[in-house]
């Protein structure tokens, strides 16, 4: 953001053998009470995980909504869109240690 130019979407899932990518140990949260005691090397462990695509759109809420909101303003299923990303957020912040995380992600992400 901000865009100077049309915006198109296009997305794509690509598949592979599920034990050539994201394996359990790579995309399950498992993590001691003390992980968050030092939120710089946790930041730096997620950065580096496919947990951090599960993670990003909680942490980046607001980012999300707003990109959704300027992209597809006016076109037919943004509110739609925007509601399902509400949805999300939501059933990711049902769990108090999930949430947890989140807040004290959002405390650490680079301010604009």
């Amino acid at each position: 953001m901000p865009c100077h130019a049309e915006r198109y979407c296009f997305t794509i899932w690509v598949d592979a053998p599920a034990d050539k990518v994201n394996t359990p140990q790579e995309t399950q949260l498992r993590l001691s009470p003390s992980a968050l005691d030092d939120p710089d090397a946790l930041i730096e462990a997620l950065r580096l995980s496919p947990l951090q695509r599960s993670l990003s759109r909680a942490v980046y809420d607001e980012e999300y909504e707003e990109s959704i909101s300027q992209c597809m303003a006016g076109a037919p299923g943004c509110q739609e869109m925007v509601q399902a990303h509400r949805m999300s957020v939501d059933a990711s912040r049902q769990s108090a240690g999930l949430r947890k995380l989140i807040d004290l992600l959002r405390q650490h992400k680079p301010h604009r």
